[in-house]
């Protein structure tokens, strides 16, 4: 599974997403929880970012695609810059 943030091409990524069938998951209460905890390793990244991180942990995502290349190291990987 790949996660795409979609921050910067919002409608772009919207397209995809009903063209390939791409999966949409909620965020859901122990994305919060564990975004809090997260918050605590990456200061620097904001609560959205640390909500995205925190869902990709929980349903497994190997693959990010972003700009941003903090969110990118908090992911593990490296920004698409």
């Amino acid at each position: 599974m790949i996660f795409v943030d979609t921050n910067v091409f919002m409608y772009a990524v919207g397209r995809l997403v009903i063209d390939a069938g791409v999966d949409v998951w909620p965020l859901e209460a122990e994305d919060v929880y564990l975004a809090r905890q997260l918050g605590q390793r990456f200061p620097a990244l904001s609560a959205r970012d640390l909500c995205c991180v925190a869902s990709c942990q929980r349903w497994g995502v190997q693959t990010m695609r972003t700009f941003d290349r903090r969110l990118a190291q908090a992911f593990g990987g490296e920004a698409l810059i």
